[in-house]
């Protein structure tokens, strides 16, 4: 299982564990459903590191470094 797909398992895990909707841990972090949906997806897609960061600090999950297939495109 490479990076993407681990944090996948571990933000829908998470965020099952906690009781949330793809919607109410959107809300919860300050960010668009589909970033969301786009960490929970482990697929490589661009998305903004702060909103990754954002969800996984709601998720009380410590994110030590992000692979560069999830942070392309971004600052």
């Amino acid at each position: 299982m490479n990076t993407p797909q681990r944090m996948a398992v571990i933000a829908a895990e998470e965020r099952q564990r906690h009781g949330w909707t793809v919607q109410q841990l959107a809300g919860e972090a300050g960010v668009p459903v589909s970033v969301v949906a786009s960490i929970e997806s482990g697929q490589p897609v661009a998305v903004d590191v702060d909103q990754v960061h954002r969800v996984f600090r709601v998720l009380q999950v410590k994110i030590l470094a992000l692979p560069s297939s999830l942070a392309m495109g971004t600052p």
